[in-house]
């Protein structure tokens, strides 16, 4: 064997090795931070845990570990019987970042089931629809949802959710996490 060939393998190796151990320190990261919140979450309420930056599920969202912000809202629900539909919502977008497609699915199709636009200028129903479009690689309704957003684009909200879309449709056929992160 060559000696840059040998070096490169080497290099290859040790590049596995501390990928290896980055996924592993990652892993115990959401693992504490997952105890850590949970253990905290019987003192918060909902606007804390779910709708406060840096704070409930979302210290673990800020951290990558999607699943496990998934997880701690499941079981805040469990725990406080809150059915918000931000905190279903925010479900829905744990589960499809991280990768739990089914199951984001069934979130997002049960979340659709109850969802109302208020106000009737946020076309928050068919925001929810194109993502869940999205995940079944739906591109018609997909599509057609992001133009009834884009025809009402000069409401805030549905600007923000338009830009949101728009990166779906651009990147139809990566992850969710990586086309809402473009």
């Amino acid at each position: 064997m060559k000696l840059s060939t040998r070096n490169s393998c080497i290099r290859g190796l040790f590049l596995l090795l501390a990928m290896g151990n980055f996924s592993v320190q990652a892993s115990m990261l959401c693992r504490d931070s997952f105890d850590t919140v949970r253990n905290n979450m019987t003192n918060m309420n909902y606007k804390s845990f779910d709708q406060t930056p840096n704070s409930g599920w979302r210290v673990l969202y800020n951290q990558g570990c999607y699943l496990e912000a998934a997880m701690l809202i499941e079981q805040y629900k469990t725990m406080t019987g809150e059915q918000q539909a931000s905190l279903q919502w925010h479900l829905f977008q744990n589960h499809a970042m991280a990768g739990k497609r089914e199951q984001a699915i069934e979130v997002g199709e049960a979340l659709l089931l109850s969802a109302k636009n208020n106000p009737a200028e946020f076309l928050w129903v068919e925001y929810i629809a194109a993502s869940v479009a999205f995940l079944k690689e739906d591109r018609v309704t997909l599509m057609k949802m992001r133009n009834k957003l884009a025809a009402q684009a000069d409401f805030f909200p549905n600007k923000m959710n338009l830009k949101v879309l728009d990166s779906l449709v651009d990147n139809v056929k990566s992850s969710y996490q990586a086309a809402y992160q473009q």
